[in-house]
């Protein structure tokens, strides 16, 4: 039989051993600080990045944001976006991007601030977001030939009320960083004949020599240097020269309207419909290579059955109202112009008199079609069409001014 001094250490350690039981078993309590950044952007050529974020942006951790030619200024920080939260009396007070760049594996230099004025409130109680699109800041500045690497963090600064003074968002004290190379100036790309026929989204027939690698190169402005076969695209609207990685699939057969391409080396693109009509507003050429990346061929692209493949067998540019129409004594102009960069409507009162107006056109994605409504003032005017396009009897973008092959004046 115990004694009761036995008995009262038995209880408590039982009691001990259930109060680490409950510890183990129990959640730990989030500790909620008084102010912090909660979402983070980078502004780059007018275009965000997401750094603290997750939406359709293309994301900034380990981007490669091209390769340019020395003195370029086409690698601009426009600036960047902070979203920050505050309570228990914390004021969020400013903030700032902060960045530096170096050589790829050599970390030096100081941090440079960017001002991230404030923005706005958001809705949830305590939300602000603070941003700076027009920075402006040359990146490329005078630095010469190489691989460099552009790092970034966040900070914000508090009323220091129940919150440090500073708080930040540095991707968990890593920074968050993307690189880009300055090269020799371009050298030429001489594409021979058209000997690709981009047949669908995502099958291009290639008729040119084989190699143990393709590519697809874009250039926005025609005039396709070797500069497109070092920058992969970055979608949805990359701005420069860059190339899409093909994949040899075995040989082309099954496309009834495309009897010539039977046979031919099958390319495939990988591509979105989105993402090969944005490309089809450029130069597209096709390039292969052998096993140690040495180019064996390149060659114009064919894009009629893409074309087709795109805004009418998958689009809705069949069903498409071309010319005139009227609504309400408001008319309505639509032309088809698929691969145009930008299309505006020239407006004459009369056939030979001087021009009335200029109107840009909006482009509906799903049928390639660029439309514009007037007024009641526009009734029995002459109208041309300004049509942004990649030319390739020019080797670059022109403006043509061209008639309505529907209508040649508002009737």
């Amino acid at each position: 039989m115990k004694s009761k001094a036995e008995s009262f250490h038995r209880i408590r350690w039982v009691l001990l051993l259930a109060a680490i039981s409950l510890a183990v078993a129990l959640p730990a309590m989030q500790v909620l600080a008084a102010a912090g950044i909660w979402q983070s952007y980078v502004v780059i050529n007018g275009v965000y990045y997401d750094a603290n974020a997750s939406t359709a942006n293309p994301d900034f951790q380990n981007q490669n944001l091209g390769t340019f030619a020395p003195g370029s200024a086409t690698l601009i920080l426009s600036g960047g976006e902070v979203k920050t939260y505050k309570n228990n009396g914390t004021d969020v007070t400013s903030a700032r991007l902060m960045y530096r760049v170096y050589p790829v594996g050599s970390p030096s230099g100081g941090f440079t601030a960017v001002n991230l004025p404030f923005a706005e409130n958001l809705p949830n109680a305590g939300d602000q977001r603070w941003a700076q699109t027009s920075a402006g800041i040359d990146l490329l500045g005078a630095l010469g030939e190489g691989n460099y690497t552009l790092e970034v963090y966040f900070e914000a600064s508090t009323n220091g009320v129940d919150s440090p003074a500073t708080v930040y968002d540095s991707n968990g004290g890593t920074n968050y960083s993307a690189t880009f190379a300055i090269a020799s100036t371009p050298g030429p790309l001489t594409p021979v004949a058209a000997k690709a026929l981009w047949l669908d989204t995502n099958t291009v027939a290639w008729n040119g020599a084989g190699g143990a690698s393709y590519k697809l190169l874009y250039d926005p402005d025609g005039e396709i240097t070797d500069a497109a076969e070092a920058v992969a695209c970055t979608f949805p609207a990359p701005g420069s020269p860059c190339y899409v990685d093909l994949t040899a699939s075995g040989a082309i057969s099954g496309y009834a309207k495309n009897p010539n391409a039977t046979g031919l080396t099958r390319l495939l693109t990988g591509l979105s419909a989105n993402h090969a009509k944005f490309l089809l507003t450029g130069e597209l050429v096709v390039t292969s290579y052998d096993g140690g990346g040495a180019r064996l061929d390149a060659t114009r692209t064919q894009v009629q059955s893409v074309l087709d493949d795109l805004y009418v067998d998958n689009g809705t540019a069949a069903a498409a109202a071309l010319g005139v129409s009227y609504s309400a004594g408001a008319p309505t102009v639509k032309v088809w112009a698929p691969t145009a960069q930008s299309v505006t409507l020239e407006r004459y009162a009369t056939s030979t008199g001087a021009e009335a107006g200029s109107h840009a056109m909006t482009l509906d994605p799903a049928s390639g079609v660029w439309s514009v409504t007037g007024d009641s003032s526009w009734d029995r005017q002459f109208y041309l069409f300004d049509v942004e396009v990649y030319v390739p009897s020019t080797d670059a973008v022109e403006h043509n001014l061209v008639s309505d092959q529907v209508e040649l004046a508002v009737p």
